[in-house]
């Protein structure tokens, strides 16, 4: 009896441990970590009035935004095993990296995008859009 009583309270015991709760599960999405470029999306504007459109399907590249400020970007342009790195910083909703300040929007466990503003005069302007998924 003793010892089905010993072996019950063992099995309890493992069954709360194994059952603790992810604190992962409930944390806010960061853009630390490793992405995959899924695509990029090229739209030119002029007078607000969008002129053109262009989708790439992603070239293959891996972006690895790690802890220490560096943004290691590999299989960059498509070339396998090529590696180019670089600095990165976050600011509120915008992440800058490689000379681009990219807004940060729908950001969430899987999936982001970054969208980047480039005006080429004072009616024209073009926004690149990366989105990435892990």
């Amino acid at each position: 009896m003793k010892r089905t009583l010993l072996f019950a309270a063992v099995i309890s015991l493992i069954t709360v441990v194994a059952c603790k709760k992810d604190s992962t599960v409930n944390s806010t999405p960061t853009l630390k970590g490793v992405w995959s470029l899924d695509s990029i999306v090229t739209k030119d504007y002029l007078n607000n009035v969008l002129q053109y459109s262009n989708s790439q399907s992603g070239d293959g590249a891996k972006l690895d935004f790690q802890d220490n400020g560096n943004l290691v970007v590999t299989n960059a342009n498509g070339v396998p095993g090529a590696t180019q790195t670089m600095t990165y910083s976050i600011a509120g909703s915008y992440v800058s990296f490689f000379g681009g300040n990219y807004e940060i929007r729908d950001l969430n466990a899987s999936t982001v995008s970054l969208i980047r503003r480039d005006p080429t005069s004072a009616v024209e302007y073009e926004d690149v859009y990366l989105k990435l998924k892990r």
